[in-house]
């Protein structure tokens, strides 16, 4: 369990704000540091790529960087996260050897993709 934690880390955090104590308690268990420069990007969408760097922060997944995604380049930023939720089973891509890294996750995608990650 991952309590809240309203440490005003990122400049563009809003100390109290909705999700300011849930952005601090991912940061804490090293589950994100950010987007860069001291800031977190919350009104920023999640690219799929960064989506599946978190799950496997939070799942603690050894990285998997095996190239089976046509469109992930090996030894990228999120490479290692990307193969690490195709071996758990949490993706298998959106199509044709794909993982479309820079697409936006949409809200039926993070239910999907959470169901696949807490289902033993």
């Amino acid at each position: 369990e991952l309590a809240p934690v309203d440490d005003g880390r990122f400049a563009d955090v809003v100390p109290g704000s909705t999700h300011a104590g849930s952005i601090g308690a991912i940061a804490d268990a090293g589950i994100t540091a950010g987007c860069g420069d001291g800031d977190f990007c919350p009104g920023e969408d999640v690219r799929r790529a960064q989506m599946a760097s978190f799950l496997a922060a939070a799942l603690e997944l050894a990285p998997v960087d095996d190239g089976r995604f046509a469109d992930v380049v090996p030894g990228s930023t999120h490479a290692g996260s990307i193969g690490a939720i195709a071996d758990a089973g949490i993706t298998a891509g959106c199509g044709s050897e794909r993982f479309c890294p820079d697409a936006a996750v949409t809200r039926a995608q993070m239910a999907s993709f959470l169901r696949n990650a807490l289902t033993p």
